[in-house]
């Protein structure tokens, strides 16, 4: 089984995928880390900030397609194993995976108010609250990410306690039959 986490930036898709790896064995992959930040290191470009290596998915989009990063995500993917992957940005990456795993993938929509995700911004994120929600314009309008939201077969709110949170995660594990 394979589950896809998508939401805008900072609204829990690494905290809902950490929590499905670490409680029910699904391997984490990451289209930033395991992809982009590979992608960087080839290239010789620094990864010192998201909007930097936005812009190095866009190059990669604009060079070999929108589904690229789906391609070279999937090659680390081995048969047999469940997979919980965080960071798609357009459709063509979920259609890509989809694809692949045929009935087997869940896309999950993680959302939260935007000032709540503003207030977990990290120093890797943009700090003003006007580069935050630009680059939140970017990869809705840019990359495709609104179509990508509305692929979603499942949406979970991420406004409450991390209990609470934890507790709509386990009933979407269970929904969806990936119990063990």
């Amino acid at each position: 089984m394979i589950i896809g986490i998508t939401g805008l930036s900072r609204s829990g898709k690494d905290t809902a995928a950490k929590y499905i790896s670490e409680k029910y064995g699904f391997v984490h992959l990451d289209f930033y880390r395991d992809v982009l930040l590979k992608e960087a290191k080839k290239r010789g470009i620094k990864e010192d900030d998201k909007m930097s290596m936005s812009l190095l998915g866009d190059d990669l989009r604009a060079e070999a397609g929108m589904g690229v990063l789906a391609k070279l995500l999937l090659k680390k993917m081995e048969e047999g194993k469940d997979y919980v992957i965080t960071g798609f940005r357009s459709p063509e990456e979920v259609d890509f995976i989809r694809n692949e795993c045929e009935d087997d993938f869940w896309l999950i929509e993680i959302n939260a108010a935007k000032m709540t995700r503003f207030s977990r911004k990290n120093e890797k994120d943009p700090q003003t609250m006007n580069e935050f929600f630009q680059r939140d314009m970017s990869d809705i309008y840019n990359k495709g990410l609104s179509k990508v939201l509305k692929m979603a077969d499942i949406r979970i709110n991420n406004d409450s306690s991390i209990e609470e949170f934890y507790e709509n995660l386990d009933s979407l594990m269970k929904k969806i039959g990936a119990l063990k």
